[in-house]
């Protein structure tokens, strides 16, 4: 007697071999799994090309000296931290006229205030000011600052990529050893939740091919497809597609 294939009726050619794998076989990962890897590995790099430019702005601050500079804008603006700034500063070093603007408020500076700059010998055109209440542009913070930061942002990209290569090693697994077995509907019952996705959720039984175990399993998952469709009863039969006791399909 044929499968009655109650969660995908329309599937006759899988039956007859005209079709080598169910219709809801899981796929190799999606291009959507693989953008949004790539996104975030777009912000590693980013975020490493960042904090490499402040370590350089450290080593090269490591070898400075110090001139006059002049305040020549402040820009304040709210966000989500309170009220921050971008200071606007120029000094001259050997005739040349430096301009810097950098997020960091020193809150009794003023448009045309003198101030000390530090500037690195290697470089001039790498400064900071250099004022005891200054915090804001301290580059040892903002490197640590940014190295948590890739340490949190790749640990979400190697969680996606670990998901990526276990979705491929199951969808291997499956299309090498999968078989289809009978199995008995023991639950089923159904949901749609806010957002109009309907969820099936069953409990079923069947024995394992490979070990000889009878074994139960829970299966919850979105079925939009089947939101029309009679869902069967308890004690239909089903069928499975089985690749391992941890990995297998109802159909």
């Amino acid at each position: 007697m044929a499968l009655p294939f109650l969660f995908y009726p329309q599937n006759k050619a899988f039956l007859s071999k005209k079709q080598p794998y169910p219709h809801n076989m899981p796929s190799y990962a999606t291009a959507a799994e693989w953008l949004i890897f790539l996104v975030f590995a777009a912000v590693i790099g980013v975020q490493v090309l960042i904090a490499a430019s402040f370590i350089y702005q450290q080593i090269a601050l490591n070898q400075s000296d110090y001139t006059e500079g002049t305040i020549i804008g402040i820009d304040t603006f709210e966000d989500f931290e309170g009220t921050s700034c971008w200071t606007t500063y120029s000094y001259t070093v050997e005739d040349k006229t430096y301009t810097v603007k950098k997020d960091f408020c020193i809150y009794d500076f003023e448009v045309g205030q003198k101030i000390k700059v530090r500037y690195a010998l290697s470089d001039p055109s790498l400064s900071q000011i250099d004022n005891g209440r200054y915090a804001q542009n301290d580059l040892v913070s903002k490197i640590t600052t940014l190295m948590i930061a890739i340490l949190l942002t790749g640990a979400i990209a190697l969680f996606i990529l670990i998901r990526i290569l276990q979705n491929n090693r199951k969808t291997k697994e499956l299309r090498l050893k999968g078989r289809v077995v009978r199995a008995q509907l023991l639950e089923i019952h159904s949901k749609t939740d806010s957002d109009d996705d309907f969820w099936v959720e069953a409990v079923i039984s069947f024995t394992a091919p490979d070990t000889g175990k009878q074994v139960e399993k829970r299966y919850e998952k979105t079925r939009n497809d089947l939101k029309d469709i009679e869902l069967p009863k308890p004690g239909d039969t089903l069928a499975v597609f089985y690749g391992s006791e941890n990995n297998w399909l109802l159909l």
